[in-house]
């Protein structure tokens, strides 16, 4: 029915899912399909050592090159202003 309301809504998560801790430089793929990020620096650092994770994306599993890591400013904004509000 045309007249029923639809509610979408999307949560996207501040911390990063490498280490838990809130994302300092909020990252992801180039050509991740998702909008969920991750740390830039502990994404570098969690492919510092060899391990069979080595430059996968932690929430698709594709491979990145550290070429290919965009910055995203819509949640980097998202988290300046969690941390104004005393949100995070």
């Amino acid at each position: 029915d045309e007249n029923q309301n639809i509610e979408n809504s999307l949560t996207i998560k501040v911390r990063c899912p490498i280490t838990m801790t809130l994302m300092k430089v909020p990252v992801r793929g180039r050509k991740c399909k998702h909008i969920q990020c991750f740390d830039l620096l502990h994404f570098l650092e969690s492919n510092a050592f060899p391990s069979g994770r080595r430059w996968k994306c932690v929430c698709c599993d594709s491979l990145i090159d550290a070429n290919d890591l965009e910055w995203c400013g819509m949640l980097d904004s998202m988290i300046t202003r969690a941390k104004k509000n005393g949100g995070v």
